[in-house]
């Protein structure tokens, strides 16, 4: 019998591109990426500092000093592991998680705005009185033609009083529309995870979560059944003289 070319075509295909995925997953470095028999990794470099800190820690004066040492040489492995071989992340981070949200920008943002309006209409010299013109205070002088003889239209007013010196102005507030924003420090996949289990996401990937047909009719079915009445009394027919019979 002989076979169907289209059927062995789709095959072929199937197993190709099964195969093309493969080898394109395994060319990944973080995972399947091979390393020189000799190259130093993080239990290396641990032990051959372990190996410098005892003879350092033997060569200390007193107990004083040898703890001294030995919490600063601790120290020192901890950063420099960390800094040379950074924990791996996840294979396939969640979608939804972002260092850097949209909302906290916009909030950033708001505040950016808010600080630029102070300045702008709300402090004009930004606290700072060295800013203000020179003249500001100056009165306008008079001019050659004007008297002191007072008009004839009223009673001249009594001179005001001297308005006592404004209070000096607070020490401007530091300003808060620095940009770029300090960005969060990151945070490990245990803290994720809480953070995901204490406040579920409500979105999956640009859907928001809602309970489907087949999740509704589930727990409908679940409830307990009322009981139903005959079908004569929910018709409101009564039962004819030849039926008690």
């Amino acid at each position: 019998m002989r076979s169907d070319p289209e059927k062995l075509m789709g095959r072929a295909a199937g197993s190709h591109w099964r195969a093309a995925a493969w080898m394109l997953e395994r060319r990944e470095p973080h995972r399947f990426g091979r390393r020189r028999a000799d190259s130093c990794g993080p239990r290396e470099l641990e032990e051959i500092c372990t190996t410098i800190m005892e003879v350092a820690l033997a060569a200390a004066s007193d107990d004083r000093a040898r703890r001294e040492l030995y919490l600063k040489m601790v120290a020192a492995l901890r950063e420099v592991t960390t800094d040379l071989f950074p924990p791996p992340l996840p294979a396939r981070f969640p979608f939804a998680f972002h260092r850097y949200t949209e909302e906290q920008r916009l909030f950033d943002l708001a505040d950016e705005t808010s600080a630029f309006a102070r300045r702008t209409y709300g402090d004009p010299f930004g606290g700072d009185a060295s800013r203000a013109p020179s003249n500001a205070a100056t009165p306008a002088p008079k001019s050659a033609n004007a008297t002191d003889k007072p008009s004839s239209r009223g009673p001249t007013p009594p001179p005001a009083a001297e308005s006592a010196p404004a209070p000096a102005r607070q020490a401007a507030a530091p300003d808060d529309s620095a940009w770029p924003r300090p960005q969060r420090q990151p945070i490990t996949l245990e803290e994720f995870l809480d953070q995901q289990r204490d406040n579920p996401p409500t979105t999956f990937f640009g859907m928001p979560f809602c309970p489907n047909d087949r999740d509704k009719s589930t727990r409908l079915r679940r409830q307990p059944k009322s009981p139903q009445m005959p079908r004569a009394e929910q018709n409101g027919s009564h039962p004819s003289p030849g039926e008690d019979e």
